[in-house]
């Protein structure tokens, strides 16, 4: 048998199933295939629908984004001081109103208006500092009664004509606007110098806490006073009288890594002096 023959008795085959199928299970069948049909088309319907809205979101956001930036390029700021048009006063000149405040004239005050040749004075109690050092330079100290050799650095103010000697293990300095900070390598002992402009020793010694002793003017030839406060961190402050202004140096340092501290506090008081 050929295979065209096989074919058709397949195909005989089938129309005898289909023949022998009940009519009420056609119905129920044909009524699933239709079902099953609408079902895609509604899927199918969908898919379109949000392919399409998916579109018009993209296009939408684009459209934002793109005003926005020729908004921004396009954007100009007004004049400061210019005030819009409907801020004018109704039923005034503009031009009447600017040339009554040319005409204006401020009525002078006694602080407004000095005498001819008198300049206001300006107190220079923030004046910047201008320091040089020098060094290092050997030096000799007296530590528990025995001599010993140590290296100084030199701080020369030239802003105000004030030099001092600084032990070089202080030698880590920060020098800031109206004052000098001094600092061991282990952080132990601290050192500020500071300069107090146009101020008077007795008007300073007020504004200062603690118990206050003189110092002895044959150290560096200044008038000065001191204050120290013992404990597990030492504590004190020199001020000094030079000229116009107050030498104000304060210190603190740990005491049981302080040892030589004291000796170097007064070889610093010692090298305290005027320089032209």
């Amino acid at each position: 048998m050929s295979k065209h023959d096989d074919q058709f008795l397949d195909e005989l085959k089938g129309l005898k199933t289909m023949s022998s199928i009940d009519p009420k299970k056609k119905e129920e069948m044909r009524m699933a295939i239709s079902k099953h049909a609408k079902k895609k088309r509604a899927q199918q319907k969908r898919k379109r629908q949000f392919i399409w809205m998916a579109t018009a979101a993209a296009i939408l956001l684009f459209g934002i984004v793109a005003a926005t930036m020729i908004n921004q390029q396009n954007m100009t700021v007004d004049e400061p001081g210019t005030p819009p048009d409907s801020e004018q006063v109704q039923g005034q000149d503009p031009e009447e109103g600017s040339e009554e405040e040319v005409n204006e004239e401020p009525e002078n005050t006694p602080e407004e208006d000095p005498e001819e040749g008198e300049q206001p004075v300006e107190e220079e109690k923030n004046r910047n500092l201008e320091v040089k050092v020098e060094g290092p330079y050997e030096e000799t100290i007296m530590i528990e009664g025995m001599e010993e050799s140590t290296t100084v650095l030199e701080y020369h103010i030239t802003s105000h004509q004030i030099s001092y000697q600084m032990n070089e293990f202080l030698g880590n300095d920060l020098i800031e606007d109206d004052k000098i900070v001094h600092t061991s390598d282990a952080e132990n002992v601290k050192i500020t110098v500071e300069i107090i402009n146009n101020t008077a020793l007795n008007d300073f010694a007020t504004e200062l806490d603690g118990d206050q002793t003189p110092l002895d003017p044959e150290e560096n030839s200044f008038e000065g006073i001191m204050h120290h406060e013992s404990g597990d961190i030492a504590s004190g402050y020199y001020a000094y009288q030079i000229n116009d202004d107050v030498l104000y140096i304060q210190f603190e340092y740990i005491i049981e890594a302080g040892d030589g501290v004291e000796p170097r506090l007064e070889k610093l008081r010692q090298s305290i002096k005027e320089t032209q």
